[in-house]
C-alpha cells in the first residue's frame, strides 16, 4: 500500500510539473501571408476576460506592399479618411481594435470577441448605414450574420455623420460608412454595445 502511494506522489507530483512546463511554453502558430508570402509568428494567449488571442511576434509587410494595399482600398471602395497608424498590418484585426485596444502598438488578433459581448448589448438593427438614438461615440458595432459567423466589428466615429472606423482584416484601419466595408462583411444586421 505505501508504494502504491508513493507512486500515486510521484505521479502527482510529475503532472503537476509537467502542468508548470506547458504553461511556461506558449503555443506558436506560424503560418504564411497568402499574397506575398512572408511568414508570420504567433503565439497563443489568454487575455484578462478569458479571450484567447494570437499575439504577433514577427513577420509583417514591407512599406510597398502597404503602399499597394493601401492604394487597393482607396480605389475601390469610398473610404473617408485613412486613420493615423492605419497602414495594413497583421499584428491585429478588427475585433481587437474595436473590442480590445484601440493602441497602435496593438499586437493582438482575436478570433471571437464573445467575451467582450457578453452583457454590453444595447440593440441591434438591420443593414442600414443610419445609427439609432442612443448610441455613443465609443460604442462597438457587431456586424452579425447569425451566432457562429459575426465577421466585422467596429468603433463608432461619428453618431451625427454615421461613421464608424475600423480595422479591415490585416488591411488597415478606416473611417467608413457602416455599409462600405469589403463583401465578407455585409451582414444581416448591426449589433450595438457599449462597453463598461
Amino acid at each position: 500500500m505505501k508504494n502504491g502511494r508513493k507512486i500515486f506522489s510521484v505521479l502527482l507530483v510529475a503532472f503537476a510539473l509537467l502542468v508548470s512546463i506547458i504553461n511556461v511554453y506558449a503555443v506558436r502558430i506560424i503560418s504564411q501571408d497568402s499574397t506575398y508570402g512572408f511568414t508570420i509568428v504567433q503565439e497563443l494567449e489568454t487575455l484578462d476576460n478569458g479571450t484567447v488571442a494570437r499575439k504577433w511576434i514577427s513577420g509583417d509587410y514591407n512599406d510597398a506592399q502597404k503602399k499597394e494595399l493601401t492604394k487597393y482600398v482607396m480605389d475601390n471602395y469610398d473610404i473617408i479618411q485613412e486613420l493615423y497608424a492605419g497602414q495594413p498590418t497583421v499584428k491585429y484585426n478588427c475585433h481587437s481594435y474595436a473590442w480590445f485596444s484601440q493602441e497602435i502598438n496593438n499586437l493582438y488578433w482575436i478570433d471571437d470577441p464573445q467575451k467582450f459581448r457578453e452583457g454590453n448589448w444595447l440593440k441591434s438593427t438591420g443593414w442600414t448605414d443610419t445609427m439609432p438614438s442612443g448610441i455613443k461615440i465609443g460604442d462597438v458595432v457587431d456586424y452579425y450574420i447569425s451566432e457562429n459567423n459575426r465577421p466585422h466589428s467596429a468603433l463608432v466615429s461619428s453618431v451625427l455623420l454615421n461613421w464608424v472606423s475600423s480595422k479591415w482584416g490585416s488591411l488597415g484601419l478606416y473611417m467608413h460608412t457602416l455599409t462600405e466595408v469589403p463583401a465578407g462583411y455585409k451582414c444581416d444586421q448591426f449589433g450595438y454595445y457599449r462597453m463598461k
